[in-house]
């Protein structure tokens, strides 16, 4: 019988997952974990000694906080608009279980990327609380998607495998790009997953799916390319004795002008505000930008 193929294969799932597994702003690619760059990351190894601490550790806390971030990118059409395609961003644990699906014969999710009425079904994320932090739970539809993909949404979907060069370019915006934390609490989200744009010449390799990795929380270029020595911790000691003693400012007849709450550049753009993101949590404009971004 022949292979659909259009039906997605495990054993790809299962080797992209293993070759990007892990210990925007669009913070700093990481030339080390992103397999199409394929370079050294000088932070990668300036924390590889922290992880061998134990969990909870302050070396390991830091190991974290400056190691690369994962997200992944797909294609995807909305139920109520399946002729307009837009890219998709979620987390780590969301596309990680969006490759265990496919990978996880019982769970046969290799039908997600069919384009097709009545053999292609869509994926639903919903978003809720887990403690203090967000977490977005994956899951399929039990029935088959009752449309096509169209036939010229499918010619024309972009190679993701350039996303990195497509998220430096800035050619994202609201009407081609949704990161799945845009989503309301409680909120769930249906998609019909586009097949891989490059399923001919990839072949039993395609998917779906990318992953990007990335640094936040202070890493800069410059660290990553080895240009300036990586900064782990503050100058001043954890366990130095802080001067407290009030501080008396120098007398000066220099005039200064009045420091203003100027909003970013982002303010109140949906596609760009992360409740989760270190960026946006680092803010001070962040409630303000929330609400208005749920308005917009």
């Amino acid at each position: 019988m022949k292979q659909d193929p259009y039906m997605l294969k495990p054993e790809a799932a299962k080797g992209y997952a293993d070759k990007n597994s892990g210990g925007g702003s669009a913070g700093i690619f990481c030339p080390k974990r992103n397999v199409n760059m394929n370079g050294e990351c000088r932070v990668c190894k300036a924390v590889q000694p922290l992880w061998s601490y134990p969990k909870g550790s302050k070396e390991r806390n830091k190991a974290a906080d400056k190691g690369p971030k994962q997200n992944f990118y797909m294609n995807v059409v909305l139920p109520s608009n399946p002729n307009k395609r837009i890219v998709l961003e979620v987390g780590s644990k969301a596309g990680n279980a969006i490759l265990d699906g496919i990978i996880d014969t019982e769970k046969g999710w290799t039908d997600i990327a069919h384009p097709k009425k009545g053999l292609g079904r869509e994926i639903k994320i919903k978003k809720h609380k887990d403690g203090e932090y967000n977490a977005y739970d994956v899951f399929i539809a039990k029935d088959k998607a009752d449309y096509d993909i169209p036939d010229e949404v499918l010619k024309n979907l972009p190679d993701l495998d350039n996303i990195i060069e497509m998220l430096k370019s800035g050619e994202f915006n609201e009407e081609n790009f949704m990161r799945i934390s845009s989503l309301k609490m409680d909120e769930t989200g249906t998609f019909r997953v586009c097949p891989p744009s490059n399923m001919e010449e990839k072949g039993p390799e395609a998917l779906p799916l990318v992953a990007v990795w990335r640094h936040w929380n202070g890493v800069t270029q410059a660290e990553v390319d080895g240009e300036v020595p990586v900064s782990l911790w503050d100058e001043k000691k954890e366990d130095e004795k802080i001067d407290d003693t009030p501080f008396a400012p120098e007398k000066t007849s220099e005039v200064r002008e009045p420091v203003t709450d100027t909003k970013p550049p982002c303010f109140g753009k949906s596609f760009i505000f992360d409740e989760n993101h270190p960026d946006c949590i680092a803010c001070t404009h962040m409630s303000d930008c929330g609400r208005a971004a749920l308005k917009g």
